[in-house]
């Protein structure tokens, strides 16, 4: 009994729970890691607990609604291009692994994210911790926004317009960028876009030559 008040205390007490931490994730995310990069954390929930439970949710749910396969599938399919046995089975080994670990794919980005956020804001002041606490604010936002917009989306429509549920999550991830950004380092809406934008491309840019890296290796070995 005493354990699961503590587990309805942690979800909904006032000052607190994860409910009471959810606004200030969709709706003011630079804002939110402002306040925690200046000492502002007693009256909300963990964020990097936050973070860390609504990556697992929408992890679980995307494996249970094969999320990554349609999107896979649906790719490959309109991109067919001959391959060796050897190329497509290591292919189908880091898909498999993706699907597998995003959680800890997507973790393992923060710092990254980071890194470029530092570098492109570095006139602003803020040292690398403080940029990762606007790094995981953002994941937060993203995740949560995915968790009530994206999934069900992809529930209901999956199959019949992936291209639209990965264009959304696109869409998404330069918003929650945009928008924290601006929040965070009080700029433009057009400059907190663009460095938002330069951002995404750039850990885009890392994360493509880290799995060409690994599949040059698995390849030739």
């Amino acid at each position: 009994t005493h354990i699961f008040h503590e587990v309805v205390h942690v979800f909904t007490h006032a000052d607190k729970g994860i409910f009471s931490l959810v606004p200030a994730v969709l709706f003011q995310p630079g804002t939110l890691a402002l306040g925690y990069v200046q000492g502002k954390r007693k009256r909300y929930f963990s964020v990097f607990q936050y973070l860390i439970i609504i990556v697992g949710i929408v992890t679980f749910i995307m494996s249970k609604i094969h999320f990554m396969e349609n999107m896979m599938d649906t790719f490959s399919t309109e991109n067919e291009v001959p391959v060796s046995p050897k190329v497509l089975a290591v292919q189908n080994q880091l898909i498999g692994w993706m699907k597998q670990y995003m959680n800890l794919f997507l973790f393992a980005l923060i710092p990254v994210f980071t890194l470029f956020s530092w570098l492109l804001f570095r006139k602003k002041g803020y040292n690398y911790a403080e940029h990762f606490v606007l790094q995981v604010v953002i994941q937060a936002q993203v995740n949560t926004i995915t968790l009530l917009l994206t999934m069900p989306l992809a529930v209901l429509f999956g199959d019949s317009m992936p291209k639209l549920i990965f264009l959304l999550a696109f869409v998404i991830l330069i918003t929650s960028h945009t928008i924290s950004n601006r929040q965070f380092f009080k700029i433009s809406l057009l400059h907190a876009a663009g460095k938002g934008f330069l951002i995404y491309g750039c850990t885009l840019i890392v994360q493509m030559l880290i799995v060409m890296a690994i599949m040059m290796y698995f390849i030739s070995s």
